[in-house]
This record gives C-alpha cells, sequence and structure tokens, in this order.
C-alpha cells in the first residue's frame, strides 16, 4: 500500500482539486472550491479557509465567505513562512484566529500490540462505562449515542482496547471520513486519566492500524499543535509529520 500517495490524495480532496498535492510546484497554491461552502460529514459548519503547508509548498483552500479578502491575503501571505507566522496573518486579515493542526501519514511501524484486544460488539457495556468516565453524563439518556456508535465501530474491527481489571481503560475509535471513506481511515484514542503513561494507548493503536490495514485501508493520524502527548504517540506508532493545517470557521 502505497501510504503518501494515498494520504496525498485525501487531502488533495480537502483542498477540493484532485492530485493538486502531488502535482504542484513549491509555493503558494490558491484553490477556489467549493467543498470550502459545504459542511462536511463529522463536521458542524463549513470550513470557510483550509490551509496546508507540506513541505515548501502551502496550499489555501477557499469558499464565498473567504474570497472578498483573498486579494489581502494573497499579499500577506508569502512564500517560505511557515504556518506559525501565517497564524497572525489570517487572523489579522479575517478577523478570527485559525485552528492550527498538524497531520501524519503512516510509514510503517515494527512495534507490536501486546495488550490491546479487538473489542466485540457484546462489550457494548465496557464502552459505554469507559465514555461516562471520560465525559460523567448529567442524565442516562447523555451518554446513549455511545452504545449505537460502538456497535458501528465494532462491526467493522475498528475499535481497539486495553482492559485491566475488568475495565476498558484505553479505547480506539473511528472518526467518520469526509472524503474517501473506503480507502482512508482516522485514529482516535481516548485513555482513563489515572491509566495514562503506561503505554496503553500505543498497544491500542497499534492494534487499530492492523485492524485498518487488513480491511485494506490507509491509517492516518491528526492532531492539534499544541497536543504533544498526540504527536509524541503518532511517532511511537509509526507515523511521521505529513504537514500543518490552519483552518477557520467564520
Amino acid at each position: 500500500m502505497d501510504y503518501l500517495s494515498l494520504t496525498q490524495a485525501y487531502y488533495s480532496a480537502w483542498i477540493g482539486r484532485e492530485n493538486v498535492i502531488s502535482d504542484s510546484p513549491a509555493g503558494i497554491i490558491f484553490v477556489e472550491s467549493e467543498e470550502r461552502n459545504k459542511t462536511q460529514y463529522g463536521y458542524s459548519d463549513p470550513i470557510d479557509l483550509w490551509l496546508l503547508q507540506t513541505g515548501d509548498r502551502t496550499f489555501v483552500s477557499f469558499g464565498k465567505k473567504v474570497k472578498g479578502k483573498m486579494e489581502a491575503l494573497r499579499s500577506a501571505l508569502r512564500p517560505g513562512m511557515t504556518a506559525a507566522e501565517m497564524v497572525p496573518v489570517l487572523t489579522d486579515v479575517l478577523g478570527k484566529a485559525p485552528y492550527h493542526g498538524v497531520k501524519y501519514v503512516y510509514a510503517g511501524s515494527q512495534n507490536t500490540s501486546t495488550r490491546a484486544v479487538v473489542l466485540p460488539p457484546e462489550d457494548g457495556a465496557l464502552f459505554l462505562a469507559f465514555q461516562n468516565v471520560l465525559y460523567p453524563p448529567e442524565n442516562e439518556e447523555e451518554n446513549s449515542w455511545a452504545l449505537e456508535y460502538f456497535n458501528e465501530i465494532s462491526a467493522m474491527g475498528y475499535c481497539c482496547g486495553v482492559i485491566e481489571d475488568g475495565i476498558l481503560v484505553s479505547c480506539t475509535d473511528a472518526p467518520g471520513m469526509p472524503y474517501m471513506s473506503d480507502t482512508i481511515q482516522e485514529i482516535g484514542i481516548n485513555t482513563l486519566p489515572a491509566y495514562r503513561k503506561k503505554g496503553y494507548a500505543a498497544d491500542a493503536c497499534l492494534l487499530a492500524i492492523s485492524q485498518i490495514l487488513k480491511s485494506g485501508k490507509c491509517p492516518i493520524w491528526a492532531t492539534g499543535i499544541d497536543n504533544l502527548p498526540s504527536q509524541r504517540l503518532a511517532e511511537t506508532i509509526g507515523f511521521r509529520v505529513f504537514g500543518e493545517t490552519l483552518t477557520l470557521t467564520l
């Protein structure tokens, strides 16, 4: 499996132009895209500006809400600027600070999971108890979505976790993919606070990667620029940085 090509194709879909990442030269590439006017699967609002910096290229995908300010952005953004240097530029021009994220591409791993298991559908009660500890509900109905979600991801084999003393302490999930859902799958992970820094998350994620690969899909990883534990985990389980993103909803 060509992880890099698939990851490039996935983020090209986000930009709104097929193969734009693999086919573009160095510099800043501006793409007016109808994708920025849509609310993507898994999101509550359209992302009006989606910027990806990877290597010596910066891709700026924008929609109708940003179009009127693109002349100012084109003048302010310069080749060679880091994503961090672009944050105040976007904030000044668009009047709102962007979310700064990091995207990863899978590079393979020699590590294997030793403590994680693939959770079957009958482990729904364990998953619900896990969610209730992470997100204490105010009433019995608040986390009712969890069982339906668990049934969905466990049926695909993507819910992998570590169980200690009958308690699910770390568990992966499978975020819905706005694009290429038949070939790309992002990994989500949570660990109960009392069980963190014990390597459980790495074990769960390594097994999830194995499950994703067995299903014929390419795993990807994404996190925030300030989430250093997530970045360290990504590198531990076989990912390397693909690029940085700046995203903004007006």
